[in-house]
């Protein structure tokens, strides 16, 4: 999270969340392209099983694709970043206001550190969502 004026403002939180919510429409938009989630349930069940993405197909079993329950796992995959976007850029702007965000220090006494680990995986969940919704389809 960079701040233009060296200072976080409600804006940035906005705008930060703004992202999220972009992501959300974005998987909408693919459903919705795919023929809506009926269609696209009755099309997921007849191809069964997915491999997952290298190197998580080493160590995970496939990915059934049972009708609306792969639907449900990728929605859920996408709105987790959803809901937790708006809430570390909310809690930035509290830990910055008692000085305990120092933007750019990965050091364990600063909360940036663990805002952008939650931030980082919670985006490669989301988008490794979206990578298999893009294989399944």
């Amino acid at each position: 999270m960079r701040f233009v004026t060296g200072k976080p403002t409600s804006f940035k939180l906005n705008s930060l969340s703004y992202e999220a919510y972009v992501l959300y429409i974005f998987m909408k938009l693919l459903v919705l392209y795919s023929g809506g989630e009926p269609s696209l349930a009755s099309h997921l069940t007849r191809k069964r099983y997915l491999p997952h993405m290298w190197p998580l197909n080493k160590f995970l079993t496939p990915v059934r694709l049972s009708g609306g329950a792969f639907l449900l796992r990728v929605k859920q995959g996408v709105l987790q970043f959803v809901l937790i976007k708006p809430q570390t850029a909310l809690f930035a702007l509290i830990l910055d206001r008692y000085g305990l965000y120092a933007e750019g220090d990965f050091s364990l006494s600063s909360g940036y550190a663990y805002i952008s680990f939650i931030n980082n995986l919670s985006v490669s969940v989301s988008l490794y969502s979206l990578g298999l919704f893009y294989l399944a389809t």
